[in-house]
């Protein structure tokens, strides 16, 4: 079997991107003649402007479009040297002599015209506005959409909530199969001392498995919080930040904060809250740094196609709170592997809540991201690949 994964950048380290290397590496497994086309490989994590759908049209994004011109920001001057491994007449071979071909986020964008009816659409749920979350501009805009659903494709989407947003958009629920995403860890429960009450004062202690080993202890007053994420208005990260300042919860948020404008102004209004227990940091630290001294993760996005840190986090036997709506519902089990919010003014008293009975939350948390291990992503990718070249030939 001939099958090509279409995209338009590969960016080194970049979630998006490791799916796709991760799915072409499974088709080899199988034997399969595979092949991986990208228009850039870059080993910055940036995603090249041109591949947004009406970039030279829309008045949106006028400032951003002289600010790229200008190329005198840092990012876009690092973005410049990505390696260019295109050669367009090989791509479009490969394509049309594949049987089947999976198009990745970006990938219509150059290589539009060689879609086609009935090839399969990997959606990673980004249709919403990247920019912020009141603005109406999207990586697939509706016009796009609407093309795409045209060639009736058959589509992988990575959760019940990015399903029922493409089906909203008139697209047939038939054809659309939900392949949640995956981690990578293969770790034990990492257990914990329980929660005490002291001289009246919420305190607790706790050991992970090699804190025992080192006889290290730690006391804290609060819970310590972890998010990642970049720092775009739908993220709210000031406001999570103003309310763990106001409630003495310990907090540390990371992610991009350079790319854009809207991201470096939201970066700013954030680092206002900064002190010794809130830690507003850059991307330039992996999260697997914090997992160890965190206790709660919490994400205050208002949309969120999946969230692979949430995943990740679980797997290091670390509790949930979360933004009820969009794809948080499908991850977080409302008192079961954490809490999920209406509000952020929930936060402290949810953060209380688990740590009461933390034994019980991040067991099931570690229980529940075994779910999401990279072995059972690679059974249920091979089997929705499949169900899904059956139905081709059906149509």
């Amino acid at each position: 079997m001939k099958i090509a994964d279409i995209s338009t950048v590969i960016i080194e380290g970049e979630s998006l991107s490791n799916v796709v290397r991760t799915n072409n590496r499974i088709h080899k497994e199988q034997g399969w003649d595979s092949t991986l086309i990208a228009e850039h490989y870059s080993s910055f994590d940036f995603v090249l402007p041109y591949a947004i759908k009406d970039y030279f049209e829309t008045k949106t994004l006028d400032p951003f479009r002289e600010f790229i011109h200008s190329k005198k920001s840092e990012w876009f001057r690092m973005a410049l040297p990505s390696k260019v491994r295109y050669k367009p007449k090989a791509a479009y071979n490969a394509i049309e002599k594949a049987n089947i071909r999976v198009w990745h986020l970006g990938a219509f964008y150059p290589l539009f015209e060689h879609f086609h009816r009935n090839d399969i659409f990997f959606f990673y749920g980004i249709t919403y506005p990247f920019l912020s979350h009141d603005t109406n501009h999207a990586f697939y805009s509706y016009s796009m959409m609407q093309t795409i659903k045209s060639l009736d494709p058959r589509i992988i989407t990575i959760s019940e909530f990015t399903k029922s947003d493409l089906i909203k958009q008139g697209f047939d629920p038939g054809a659309i199969r939900v392949l949640p995403l995956f981690h990578t860890y293969n770790l034990p429960y990492r257990t914990y001392k329980p929660y005490i009450r002291s001289r009246g004062v919420h305190t607790y202690n706790y050991s992970s498995a090699s804190d025992v080993a080192t006889g290290k202890m730690q006391n804290r007053q609060k819970p310590q919080l972890l998010a990642y994420g970049r720092y775009a208005k739908n993220k709210a990260v000031p406001e999570l930040a103003k309310i763990c300042n106001e409630a003495g919860i310990g907090l540390t948020h990371f992610g991009e904060n350079k790319m854009m404008k809207e991201f470096r102004k939201e970066y700013m209004s954030a680092r206002k809250y900064a002190n010794d227990n809130i830690r507003i940091l850059p991307k330039q630290v992996a999260i697997e740094n914090f997992f160890e001294d965190s206790d709660i993760y919490v994400c205050n996005s208002y949309h969120e196609g999946f969230n692979m840190p949430l995943v990740e986090a679980e797997a290091h036997s670390i509790p949930i709170l979360a933004r009820r709506g969009t794809a948080m519902d499908d991850l977080v089990k409302d008192g079961y592997n954490g809490f999920l919010f209406d509000s952020a003014d929930e936060i402290p008293e949810l953060s209380e809540r688990i740590m009461r009975n933390y034994s019980s939350f991040s067991r099931n948390a570690w229980k529940h991201s075994n779910n999401f291990a990279y072995e059972k992503y690679k059974g249920r990718y091979l089997h929705v690949l499949k169900d899904l070249k059956r139905e081709q030939f059906k149509s």
